[in-house]
């Protein structure tokens, strides 16, 4: 019971793949590393991982899948396979150990690439290929293994039984043919393995459709297992396509060393995976692949050819002004329309800024345009209240006005105006929704006016006994007053007051004559805060 390595099928062909990711499931320890690449197993003892595709497959149908197998480093002590698998009963099978994920599954066809020699299993000694139904790995029934188990060889080399668990990707191929009801399987570049059997009937019981996928497990030993997938026939066919007449479209095919596509008019060369194909009528183009190992493969894809080109011009980036629609309406006949917010009428009215843009189709023929359209409104004006301020102070007029031109009265253009002297002070404003005026008048005078002693005598003759803070009228409030000594020693201190208060004069009682500093801190009716500081001097 054990796992040994992964399984990875090598493509041959192909266009674009990233479609099937989201189409499989995984179950246990398997996930996705790489667009279409899962591990399957850990070196780990005792997972089991599965990954199955979604939606069934019709029997009825030939197939042709290519993986890259990689069932890990481990030789001795690695185990325990890969298995790629057909069954009705459901996405979320897997069984750890022996069975590689796949044992008991019923009804059931299954390719079984296993590592390890179970006795148990009638298991040869060396790692081998069989082809089994109803989940049965147990070779000893007879009944059940179709065919195999063969060991692992080179055509050119066929006593050489080979190591798959090796480090190495190997390609493995699986084909179905429907019609001859024979599946066989491919290890590199030679042939190992084949059964006829009439899948449906004797497998099925009739039903055609079945889940497709890989399982893998681990037992008392163990390896990392896992699948690329690189080709198959049942999701990675050519898809048909169309282009404009007179237009060009890149054909893609991938997975070979040889490419040859036909016919070759219309194409840049018909030798590489990626022509760029400019048929003038509708065209089927086929292509031969050959891969690494001389095997060929045929897709085909048909390009349908019609319509003639045409040009939609949805007009310049503009302005409107408010309450103003925009009719876009590019009169193309016959035409498929698909706006940016996904309507698909064939006008579309504008009433708000925003970007627009036009998706059309006609005749396999295609075009786009776009613009954008933005809203402004009439311009206002307002300069504010007539303005009485101090001497020396800056007034500063804006105007707000989208895509306005602006004209002041000494015709500054500016849309804002700098006020350093009095007068009257207009401007007009005009864009092309409307134009606006507005006016006002500036007056200047002297502020801030504030007498501070330089020095005072309180001898009480009734002239200057006090030192006392007076102003012109524009101060609201003393903040703080604070007098030192030439020592820096505080001899006096007053907070919010008024000037002229006496109540918060200095009376220099008890001090010596001399030269006193101050620091004066005085709050305006404008809101400007100022910090002063001078001397006084004390006489007696």
């Amino acid at each position: 019971m054990h796992i040994k390595k992964l399984i990875l099928f090598s493509l041959f062909f192909l266009t674009s793949l990233n479609v099937l990711n989201a189409q499989f499931k995984e179950n246990g320890s398997a996930f996705k590393y790489s667009d279409r690449c899962w591990q399957l197993t850990d070196a780990v003892n005792f997972q089991v991982g599965s990954v199955w595709y979604e939606q069934k497959l019709n029997l009825n149908e030939s197939f042709d899948l290519t993986v890259d197998v990689n069932l890990g480093c481990k030789d001795a002590d690695g185990a325990d396979g890969i298995v790629f698998g057909l069954q009705p009963v459901s996405t979320s099978i897997g069984v750890a150990g022996q069975g590689l994920g796949f044992q008991g599954v019923t009804p059931s066809i299954g390719i079984e690439l296993d590592t390890w020699q179970n006795f148990d299993f009638g298991d040869p000694v060396y790692d081998h290929i069989a082809i089994i139904k109803n989940g049965d790995l147990n070779h000893l029934h007879t009944e059940n293994t179709l065919a195999g188990p063969l060991p692992f060889t080179t055509k050119a080399d066929p006593n050489t039984f080979l190591n798959i668990e090796d480090c190495k990707s190997h390609s493995l191929r699986i084909v179905w043919d429907a019609d001859n009801k024979s599946l066989a399987a491919f290890f590199g570049c030679d042939s190992l393995i084949h059964v006829n059997v009439d899948l449906v009937k004797d497998i099925f019981n009739g039903d055609p459709n079945v889940f497709w996928g890989f399982t893998a497990s681990t037992g008392g030993a163990n390896n990392v297992q896992g699948i690329c997938l690189k080709y198959t026939s049942l999701l990675d066919k050519i898809a048909d396509t169309v282009v404009c007449r007179g237009g060009q479209i890149q054909l893609k095919a991938n997975g070979g060393v040889k490419y040859a596509w036909s016919p070759a008019t219309g194409l840049n060369n018909p030798t590489i995976n990626n022509p760029i194909a400019s048929p003038d009528k509708t065209t089927k183009y086929a292509v031969n692949i050959t891969d690494a190992c001389g095997r060929k493969f045929i897709d085909s894809i048909t390009v349908r050819v019609g319509g003639n080109p045409f040009t939609l011009n949805l007009g310049p980036d503009t302005v409107l002004c408010t309450g103003q629609t925009l009719l876009l309406a590019p009169n193309i006949p016959k035409a498929t329309y698909l706006w940016q917010d996904g309507s698909k009428d064939s006008t579309y009215t504008v009433n708000k800024t925003g970007f627009y843009k036009l998706n059309i189709e006609q005749n396999f023929c295609k075009a786009q345009d776009s613009l954008k359209v933005r809203y402004i409104s009439a311009p206002t004006v307002n300069l504010g209240a007539d303005v009485d301020t101090c001497l020396g102070k800056k007034i500063i007029l804006q105007v707000f006005a989208d895509d306005a031109t602006f004209t002041w009265q000494d015709n500054t253009p500016l849309r804002s105006y700098v006020i350093t002297q009095p007068g009257k002070y207009s401007v007009g404003v005009k864009n092309k929704c409307g134009e606006a005026f507005g006016a006002m008048e500036a007056k200047f005078h002297a502020c801030h006016l504030v007498y501070v002693p330089t020095a005072f005598s309180p001898n009480g003759d009734g002239t200057n006994d006090t030192f006392v803070i007076e102003c012109g009228g524009d101060v609201l409030m003393i903040e703080e007053l604070l007098i030192f000594n030439r020592w820096g020693g505080r001899v006096f201190s007053a907070t919010q007051f008024q000037p002229g208060d006496h109540n918060f004069e200095w009376h220099g009682d008890g001090f010596l004559p001399d030269v006193y500093t101050y620091f004066l801190t005085i709050r305006y009716i404008d809101g400007e805060i100022e910090t002063r500081t001078g001397d006084v001097t004390l006489i007696k």
